[in-house]
């Protein structure tokens, strides 16, 4: 299962691809109320959560972001693409963070109606490259990436010569 999850080798298929990203959805939306749950139950100074919440999330965030890269870049292998333009799924998230720490940080270069409206494309644009791999049929032959989703690597037999 992790090697389904955090590995960029091998294809898989659509309906691999969907149930893995509604499981990744799935695990940040429990973890994260699960955060907030026992945050809110527990007694703890508030000091101390606003230093170490941040680290967490940040590092929650990675850990996402690599999962979701994972998962696109096996989905991309299987139509016979690079993994690499997964890369571009973050692009716009990097220009996201940076455009926000500014207004954040009061250098007042972007407004928040600028950074609604460059999330919402960006948000369109991420469910349509979504809906693109779920609904684009991958290769039913091998191809540099591997057998075909539920086929065995077919083995050499001079290899057993």
């Amino acid at each position: 299962m992790l090697k389904f999850i955090f590995s960029l080798q091998g294809r898989i298929a659509r309906l691999s691809f969907l149930w893995g990203m509604l499981a990744a959805y799935g695990f940040m939306i429990f973890a994260f109320g699960s955060l907030y749950y026992f945050v809110g139950t527990l007694d703890i100074d508030i000091d101390l959560y606003m230093d170490v919440m941040p680290g967490i999330m940040i590092g929650f965030g990675f850990l996402m972001c690599w999962v979701f890269f994972c998962l696109t870049s096996k989905r991309l292998h299987d139509v016979g693409a690079p993994g690499w333009p997964a890369v571009l799924l973050f692009a716009p998230v990097a220009s996201a963070l940076f455009m926000y720490g500014r207004h954040y940080l009061g250098m007042g270069v972007t407004s928040p109606t600028t950074s609604q409206v460059f999330q919402s494309v960006y948000n369109g644009l991420w469910a349509l490259g979504f809906l693109i791999l779920l609904f684009w049929p991958g290769q039913k032959r091998a191809n540099r990436y591997g057998p075909p989703p539920g086929q065995r690597p077919m083995t050499d037999v001079a290899v057993f010569e």
